[in-house]
């Protein structure tokens, strides 16, 4: 009745549009009691994912920015559910990857790999 009054009728309501993107798909999925996908599970929707992709493309429907965005997003959404699986923060592993892309790319450029 209390969430009703604070206009939450359901449990995904109480989670902010504000925070970050993945921390967001996480806490939705925990609210929703959506339940984390397994490594066959992740590789089921991938494939699936790239099933629509292909056929769009013969079809020459993926003109749709919209399309590749909405897959895009879905495969993310699938990830953070595979993450969490295996308690894995995704905005941790996230950022862990883009500080070993900058060390990388400093490396090689300090090495004259890159101009």
């Amino acid at each position: 009745e209390l969430k009703k009054q604070e206009g939450k009728q359901f449990a995904v309501d109480g989670v902010p549009k504000a925070l970050p993107a993945l921390q967001r798909a996480a806490r939705l999925q925990q609210k929703a009691g959506a339940p984390a996908m397994s490594w066959e599970q992740l590789q089921a929707t991938l494939y699936e994912m790239e099933g629509k992709m292909e056929s769009n493309h013969r079809h020459d429907q993926i003109s749709s920015d919209e399309t590749l965005h909405q897959l895009y997003g879905d495969a993310l959404f699938a990830l953070v559910a595979f993450g969490r699986g295996l308690e894995l923060n995704a905005e941790d592993a996230l950022r862990e990857a883009c500080d070993r892309f900058m060390h990388a790319s400093r490396t090689a450029e300090g090495n004259g790999v890159v101009e």
